[in-house]
């Protein structure tokens, strides 16, 4: 199977949902496993057009559904057909949802790992676990940036400051931070004390 034989679809037809709905129900049948139990949730984000599908030779091998949000989108469902795991295709699969979302001005995805034997594969994608902040995320819960952000640091003056750009990180220098947040440690569990939009 050649890479350009795989193509992302992000109009795809009922025809394609028919197919998925087929290969989603005969997992489901011989390995009582899968995503066929999400059905009303994956044809729901077909009609809201919030599903992207993996094609090979016309055929669709792969879906992900999503929900958009201001500057992230949230991945729900990420799959390969059964008979095509195991073979790369969902690094490739990956690639080309992560460069499309890319193209349309998204600059980070988010995730949660469900089943939680797909973690290994988002550890591989370069995703990064949620920190701990003792509330609402799970741990399973994994993020990356889309773009290029500036490496983390410290300066002895602001030990307890969080700050966040929204610029370039060779913008950042004569820039003021977007974000900025004071934070209460504490049993080294970071804890927002007092969130202030700058």
């Amino acid at each position: 199977m050649k890479t350009k034989e795989l193509q992302i679809n992000n109009k795809p037809s009922k025809t394609d949902l028919s197919e998925i709905k087929k290969w989603l129900e005969k997992e489901m049948e011989e390995t009582g496993e899968g995503f066929y139990g999400n059905w009303a949730g994956i044809e729901k984000n077909f009609y809201n057009e919030k599903l992207i599908t993996l094609s090979y030779l016309n055929f669709p091998i792969g879906f992900v559904t999503f929900y958009k949000f201001e500057i992230h989108v949230e991945i729900g469902i990420f799959v390969i057909e059964s008979k095509y795991r195991r073979k790369g295709i969902g690094k490739i699969f990956y690639e080309k949802v992560a460069e499309y979302f890319i193209l349309h001005n998204y600059l980070a995805l988010k995730l949660f790992c469900s089943p939680p034997a797909s973690e290994i594969f988002w550890k591989k994608m370069g995703f990064i676990e949620y920190p701990n902040i003792g509330y609402s995320e799970h741990r399973l819960t994994y993020y990356k940036p889309l773009i290029e952000t500036q490496e983390i640091s410290t300066n002895g003056k602001h030990n307890n400051k969080l700050e966040l750009w929204s610029c370039e990180p060779h913008q950042k220098k004569d820039t003021p931070p977007t974000w900025s947040w004071d934070l209460d440690i504490n049993n080294k569990r970071v804890f927002v004390k007092d969130e202030a939009s700058i």
